[in-house]
């Protein structure tokens, strides 16, 4: 699943010409509340078309937490090889939308990108 997720992130990277930016995913985009589900949030920084290699990427959320046995609403992590940082967004105990905002910087540029995590009572296909 980890190799497949990486792949498409580099796809999206070439198929968007990779200009400067910073991007965010989040898989899934829902969760059920009550704390025991999380949905990976997936941040990639761009330069130039490359990937900006163990830079601070700070990850914040107004609903859930980035600790599923605590309340964790912001979290730091440096970009890895691939230019991405990942942490895991744990569903919160109401009803609502999490807004997930990456911020990160590099040669004096600021880059932010924000996502919607939706928590909701069940599941609906």
């Amino acid at each position: 699943m980890r190799q497949k997720l990486l792949l498409l992130s580099v796809l999206v990277c070439s198929l968007a010409a990779c200009g400067d930016g910073l991007t965010l995913t989040a898989t899934p985009t829902e969760l059920i509340v009550g704390g025991n589900q999380s949905a990976e949030i997936r941040a990639g920084l761009f330069v130039d078309g490359s990937a900006v290699v163990d830079a601070p990427v700070t990850f914040a959320t107004n609903l859930g937490s980035f600790k599923a046995s605590e309340s964790v609403m912001s979290q730091v992590v440096n970009t890895n090889a691939q230019g991405e940082a990942v942490v895991f967004l744990f569903s919160s105990r109401t009803i609502g939308s999490a807004a997930v905002t990456a911020k990160a910087s590099s040669g004096g540029t600021e880059y932010s990108s924000t996502i919607l995590v939706r928590m909701v009572e069940e599941l609906i296909d």
